[in-house]
């Protein structure tokens, strides 16, 4: 990696979501869809799936209690997400949505013309940044 690519890393998590937010929105944008409002109720619920896995040691859509998705949307209080994305490892957004995008499942949540919202959420715990985009129509 060289010096310049290192430096435009975001160094927190809330820097790196909102650059990985507005990544999604230009993905969107390219394959027509409208760009997906940020929803403070689906970040929260993200960065806590983000967190969760990262100290609990474990990488899924369920969380530490197997609840699924939409449970534990259900229980935060945010609006009902019916998607999640997912990743492991890397600290810059580009390299997160260049992963998201070559993987199907995660490529067809961000492309889905039928989703309004998101909530993004990151947590470092040292060894490298856990991701989750939760998507809510």
């Amino acid at each position: 990696m060289n010096a310049a690519h290192r430096e435009s890393i975001p160094r927190t998590p809330s820097a790196a979501t909102a650059a990985a937010a507005k990544l999604v929105d230009e993905a969107r944008a390219e394959a027509g869809c409208e760009p997906l409002t940020v929803d403070p109720a689906l970040a929260a619920l993200a960065a806590g799936h983000s967190k969760d896995m990262a100290l609990d040691g474990y990488f899924g859509h369920q969380g530490p209690d197997g609840a699924p998705l939409v449970v534990r949307a259900a229980r935060s209080g945010a609006p009902a997400a019916t998607a999640e994305n997912i990743a492991r490892g890397p600290a810059d957004p580009q390299a997160l949505m260049n992963m998201w995008m070559a993987r199907p499942g995660a490529r067809a949540n961000i492309l889905n013309c039928g989703f309004h919202s998101m909530g993004l959420g990151a947590y470092f715990n040292g060894s490298g940044f856990w991701w989750t985009g939760d998507f809510a129509a």
